[in-house]
């Protein structure tokens, strides 16, 4: 402890001031006054009287002296409860700096800790966006398949139903020309038989979910037999009705056969008279026939024309078959095409569906990333607040010894300016260190793409460092402990 100077300045008896000083009672200095027992033991020794000038000095500079002492005594005391008060604090800081590593490793772990429970649900979304990926390829896979199945089995529908539509138009033409060579008179739509078996016009799908194009093909096919149906009923009603004529023609003849030989005798008899009636007729016949030879060029003329007709009807006939032929094809090809559309736009309808469902995974993705980031944000505020916490509680220790060493209002500043001078003030480092979570480098981590994505470029050990380097800074410029 270096010995403290006090300057004073004690009264005169003409009202001027001295300057005196009075060193620390540890220095072996000759004191320029007499102790308090010779001053006493003078005064019991000899009279002195009262005006004496000499006295009343002597007197006021015991009292300054005593007052002097109890001053020095009340400054030793003071000094001892500076130190002790000094002594407390540096326990006090050695605590706080326990507790600010204590807290700074634990606030680590805590960020550890939380940044491996992230980096782990980081790496269980990345799987489930890989399952799902993955899944999604498999029934894209399976799309593919049923689409290339779906236009085999169109194709071959599409094969079934030309080749049974072309067979049941042979057969329902076959059974109309056989219906025009038993009855000549014969027209498809003059004969209402209402076909051989009990058959609907329409056909009721007892199954609502049949695609639209099988629905085509089945009614196509439907409609032939229907109309091949009521063919079949219209050739029961021409071989009926044949039946019934023949029977009819029959009876005639056999009627006329009876009615022939009854007539035969009358006929007999007026044989000889027809004879007679013949021999004129010959030659009435001979005439007949001249004209006959003349009149047979004339039919042979007209029966070519009508054979010309004939083979210019059959000509238009083939003609009209192949346009409706033509047309018919046509009409395939546009229901084809309308089931084929139909297929393409249900296609789209779960591709739009596999769409939404992607779309809202990756909201789910985006919610978890908003969550870790404001939980990063939160652990960056905490550490800052624990850091200004403890820089706050240093500046208040630093700032408490120095209280305590102030001296008291009646000591010069300028004697203790040389003692403030000297002294100097180094403040402790505080333990930054981060762990070897937070300080490794971004590619050491798996997913450091996603990282980045989750907290928009800036890794948290990078903020963190950032923070404890402008807390450094700040620390080591002079303006900080003002």
């Amino acid at each position: 402890m270096k010995p403290v100077a006090i300057s004073y300045k004690p009264r005169s008896i003409d009202g001027s001031f001295r300057q005196s000083t009075i060193s620390s009672p540890t220095e072996h200095t000759v004191h320029p006054y007499r102790p308090h027992s010779a001053v006493s033991g003078q005064q019991s020794g000899s009279v002195i009287s009262v005006g004496d000038p000499e006295n009343i000095l002597v007197r006021t500079l015991e009292i300054e002296n005593r007052t002097l002492r109890e001053q020095i005594a009340s400054l030793l005391e003071r000094e001892q409860l500076a130190k002790v008060e000094s002594s407390s604090l540096r326990e006090q800081l050695a605590e706080t700096e326990k507790r600010s590593s204590s807290l700074t490793d634990e606030l680590s772990s805590v960020i550890s800790k939380e940044l491996g429970d992230l980096k782990l649900r980081l790496q269980m979304a990345q799987a489930d966006r890989d399952s799902v990926t993955s899944q999604f390829n498999a029934l894209n896979e399976k799309l593919i398949g049923t689409e290339e199945d779906l236009t085999a089995a169109r194709t071959g529908l599409d094969v079934l139903k030309t080749y049974s539509l072309s067979v049941l138009d042979d057969f329902v033409v076959a059974v109309r020309e056989l219906c025009k060579d038993i009855l000549p008179a014969y027209a498809p739509a003059s004969i209402s038989s209402g076909g051989l078996i009990s058959l609907a016009r329409q056909l009721e799908m007892p199954a609502p979910n049949i695609p639209q194009n099988i629905q085509a093909c089945i009614h196509g096919i439907h409609g032939k037999v229907y109309e091949l149906n009521v063919c079949l009923g219209d050739i029961k009603v021409v071989t009926n009705a044949f039946r019934d004529t023949a029977n009819m023609v029959k009876d005639r003849l056999l009627k006329e056969r009876d009615t022939a030989r009854l007539h035969d005798n009358e006929h007999r008899n007026e044989t000889e008279r027809l004879r007679e009636q013949l021999n004129t007729l010959r030659t009435d016949t001979d005439v007949t026939v001249r004209e006959l030879n003349h009149l047979k060029p004339l039919m042979k003329s007209l029966e070519t024309e009508n054979s010309g007709l004939k083979a210019e009807l059959s000509a238009l006939s083939d003609k009209l078959r192949q346009s409706q032929g033509e047309v018919n094809v046509l009409l395939r090809k546009v229901e084809a095409l309308e089931a084929e559309n139909t297929s393409i736009q249900a296609t789209i309808s779960v591709k739009d569906d596999q769409i939404s469902e992607l779309q809202g995974a990756v909201t789910m993705f985006r919610m978890e990333r908003d969550e870790a980031t404001s939980r990063l944000t939160e652990l960056e505020k905490n550490l800052i607040a624990l850091t200004e916490d403890v820089i706050e509680d240093r500046s208040s220790s630093r700032g408490a010894s120095m209280n305590a060493a102030r001296p008291p209002p009646h000591v010069s500043q300028q004697s203790l300016r040389g003692h403030v001078e000297h002294s100097k003030f180094e403040p402790q480092a505080i333990k930054t260190t981060l762990s070897p979570t937070l300080s490794s480098p971004k590619a050491d981590y798996e997913n450091s793409r996603l990282i980045d994505m989750v907290t928009n470029g800036k890794l948290p050990e990078d903020r963190l460092s950032a923070a404890l380097a402008q807390d450094r800074v700040q620390r080591r410029s002079s303006s900080y402990y003002d």
